[in-house]
């Protein structure tokens, strides 16, 4: 189920953003660049396949080894 959510998001969204993502410990994980954030958030809260209505958190992550160190992370509720 969560495989076939994934690729209807990375489907739908890619026509006008590049995005990303996986399955890890049966969580969605998308990765999408920091641009196209809200027009992603507004398809996981609009779509009627994802209905994303709940923001439970915002936080900041620092990968310290990565050339990109700083992520944002979304944890979202549907």
């Amino acid at each position: 189920m969560l495989e076939t959510l994934k690729d209807h998001i990375i489907k739908s969204v890619a026509v006008n953003s590049p995005c990303s993502g996986k399955i890890n410990n049966d969580e969605l994980v998308l990765y999408v660049g920091k641009k196209y954030a809200k027009t992603l958030l507004r398809f996981l809260r609009d779509d009627s396949r994802c209905l994303f209505a709940t923001l439970l958190s915002i936080c900041g992550v620092d990968n310290y080894q990565d050339e990109k160190r700083f992520v944002v992370v979304y944890n979202l509720l549907s």
